[in-house]
C-alpha cells in the first residue's frame, strides 16, 4: 500500500489542476435609494462591470510606506500609552503620600489646640 507521503503531493497537484483560476467581476449600479452599490454579480439591469486595476510597483511602495508610517504612528500611541500609565501610577503614589500625610493622628493636647485655635478664629471673624 503506497504512503500518505507519497500520495500527498499527487493529490495536491491533481487539486491545483483541477481548481479554475478564480477570475473575479466586480459589478457597480445605484439601486433605488440612489445608493451606489459594488457587487460580485449584477444587482439590477443598470449593473456594469467595473476593472479592477491590478497593484503595480510604484502602488506596493505607496502601499508599504503607508505600513511604515502606520506602525510608526501606532509606536508613538503605544509609547504615549505608557507615559500616561506611568503618569497614574506616580499620582496615584502621590495621592496616598498625601493621605498619609493628612492621616496624621494628632494627640490630645495637640487636638485640644487646634480646637481652641479653629474656635478663636470662628468667634473673632463670625
Amino acid at each position: 500500500m503506497p504512503s500518505i507521503k507519497k500520495i500527498f503531493p499527487l493529490f495536491l497537484l491533481i487539486q491545483i489542476l483541477i481548481v479554475p483560476p478564480v477570475n473575479s467581476e466586480v459589478y457597480k449600479w445605484v439601486d433605488e435609494n440612489g445608493k451606489t452599490v459594488y457587487g460580485d454579480k449584477p444587482g439590477s439591469e443598470n449593473a456594469k462591470q467595473i476593472q479592477i486595476k491590478k497593484t503595480t510597483e510604484s502602488d506596493s511602495a505607496l502601499i508599504k510606506n503607508r505600513e511604515q508610517k502606520r506602525n510608526k504612528l501606532l509606536d508613538v500611541m503605544e509609547q504615549e500609552r505608557e507615559e500616561k500609565i506611568t503618569l497614574k501610577e506616580k499620582e496615584k503614589e502621590e495621592k496616598i503620600k498625601q493621605q498619609e500625610k493628612c492621616a496624621e493622628l494628632l494627640s490630645e493636647e495637640k487636638r485640644r489646640a487646634e480646637i481652641d485655635k479653629y474656635e478663636q478664629y470662628i468667634s473673632k471673624n463670625c
